[in-house]
């Protein structure tokens, strides 16, 4: 936002507010021209830190110091610092982040500035309320001598040293920074939507409010309604949840930065979810063909809610921590390698609740080496058959097995040159250049990397290897 455009016009809302003279002139005592502009006048009073905010703010000071009249409250020094601490931060710099940025803190200075010139004695006795730059108004309390000002949080702060002239107006030094109401974190927009009710809870369970409330940061969040989370909970109460368990469902509906609808293609994105304890976070695969759907369970139902630290997309499935399984059956370049695990000749192996199983169960973790659709079109054609099912079933399960290894999640970083044993076969890895080698000398490219499940992870592949 910009204030000088708002002064012209919030002056014309400040008339007949103040006690005036009978020439109608805002101030019955108007500024002397040989009186200091704003910035002298705070240098005088050694309100270094406003000056140092005012400056953070591309403009601002000239914005001021052009206004036709002004009446600022200005912190001095310790009422930044006690802001400081409110908003643990270290230094102004730090203080604008936590607030949200320049903008935020423009919307906070221009909070302090009423766009007439108003000394205490122009002021009526007892409660008056003034716009200000910022377009919220400002509670102002006169009780004989002594001026008070409320905040949009009800915090109430002194005029410590009042009256002091400028040449277009006056200040009022004050003990305290006066907050006016800033734009909804992702946590209020959750809040004043009573369709997420069960996602607040979870979040004050859990402690993630606090994270998402965060000004400094930007997250887009897929949150799931009431109806989603009472499906997920099947009975049961959050409570009955350990908090580590809810705390990363919570995290695999959250990323990092502000991603409206239109920025979302069909592609795997991290989640702030992480595997087994280590700083791996899981992948999130989002599919854009038919509106917006995520590790194809649940779907974008009311997109682009905009939030002061990112966006809310409300979606209607409880996004569950995914398995190996969870990706192949979503993401439609492994619909073959699915009909492959459930083909009719492979009951027996029962692949899909292996592939499921949790990450401290045995034999979880899985790295799969996951052929793509056209690997598979290949094999057919090496093989001379139409379809999977024509692939003989002992044959198919050995082949199955040479893509799985039992017991490690190996990502990209984590493969080296060697050989490296699979269920069915060892393969020769040549890390540098991507490609495995099976025993009949066929290679394969790992044409995609880290897909990250919660027991395991994917690694993308050309070509079916073959035991």
């Amino acid at each position: 936002m910009r204030l000088l455009p708002k002064i012209t016009l919030l002056a014309c809302m400040i008339i007949g507010t103040f006690s005036c003279s009978d020439d109608d002139d805002m101030s019955s005592n108007p500024p002397s021209q040989n009186a200091p502009d704003l910035v002298e006048a705070a240098q005088n009073a050694g309100l270094t830190t406003l000056l140092d905010a005012v400056g953070a703010v591309d403009g601002l000071d000239q914005t001021l110091l052009n206004a036709e009249a002004i009446t600022v409250f200005a912190p001095t020094n310790d009422a930044f610092q006690d802001a400081l601490t409110a908003f643990d931060a270290n230094n102004l710099n730090e203080l604008v982040e936590n607030i949200g940025g320049v903008d935020n803190l423009e919307v906070v200075l221009g909070f302090h500035v009423v766009p007439a010139v108003a000394f205490s004695a122009d002021l009526a006795e007892g409660e008056q309320n003034f716009n200000t730059l910022s377009g919220q108004e400002l509670t102002v309390t006169k009780n004989g001598t002594s001026v008070t000002v409320t905040d949009s949080n009800g915090s109430i702060y002194n005029v410590t040293n009042p009256d002091v002239e400028i040449e277009n107006g006056v200040v009022h030094v004050i003990d305290g920074v006066l907050l006016p109401d800033l734009p909804d974190t992702i946590v209020d927009l959750a809040v004043s939507n009573n369709n997420l009710s069960s996602l607040v809870a979870a979040l004050e369970y859990t402690g993630l409010d606090d994270t998402l409330a965060d000004r400094s940061a930007e997250f887009t969040v897929f949150a799931p309604t009431n109806d989603a989370f009472s499906t997920f909970l099947d009975g049961a109460a959050l409570e009955d949840l350990p908090v580590e368990v809810v705390t990363q469902v919570l995290l695999n509906h959250v990323v990092i930065g502000t991603n409206l609808s239109t920025d979302l293609e069909t592609s795997y994105i991290n989640s702030l979810a992480t595997f087994n304890d280590t700083d791996n976070n899981l992948s999130l695969y989002i599919n854009i063909d038919n509106g917006v759907t995520l590790n194809g369970i649940s779907s974008v139902t009311a997109p682009d809610n905009e939030a002061s630290n990112g966006v809310v997309h409300i979606v209607d499935q409880v996004i569950e921590l995914p398995t190996v399984v969870s990706f192949a059956t979503a993401d439609p370049n492994f619909s073959n390698l699915v009909a492959a695990l459930t083909d009719p000749g492979q009951a027996d192996e029962n692949y899909v609740d292996v592939l499921s199983t949790p990450v401290d169960d045995s034999p979880a973790p899985f790295t799969v080496f996951a052929p793509t659709d056209q690997a598979f079109v290949d094999l057919l054609a090496e093989l001379g058959v139409n379809s999977i099912s024509d692939i003989d079933a002992n044959t198919l399960t050995a082949a199955l097995n040479t893509h799985v290894i039992a017991g490690a999640n190996v990502r990209s970083t984590d493969l080296s040159d060697g050989s490296v044993s699979t269920l069915g076969a060892d393969l020769n890895v040549d890390a540098a250049n991507a490609v495995l080698t099976d025993p009949n000398d066929r290679q394969s490219n790992i044409i995609a990397f880290d897909v990250q499940a919660a027991n395991g992870v994917i690694h993308a592949i050309d070509t079916v290897l073959l035991p």
